[in-house]
């Protein structure tokens, strides 16, 4: 068995990851390598959109609260 971690990078700060588990090691190449970290890219943007997503409709609860309570 073998196992092969990919982190989810943001700005060389890691965000996330997966595990990867394989029966037999696998031989990887230059291309695989090359997938799996575009891979790890693709998911860390995917995580901080949610992110941002939900940090604005945060500040838009509490703008409209704020101009509720004016």
């Amino acid at each position: 068995a073998a196992w092969l971690a990919v982190p989810f990078l943001l700005d060389e700060q890691a965000v996330g990851g997966v595990d990867l588990a394989f029966r037999d090691v696998p031989t990887l190449g230059p291309d695989d390598e090359a997938a799996l970290a575009t891979m790890g890219r693709q998911c860390a943007l995917a995580l901080e959109r949610v992110r941002l997503d939900e940090a604005e409709r945060d500040a838009r609860r509490r703008a409209e609260a704020a101009n509720r309570a004016k």
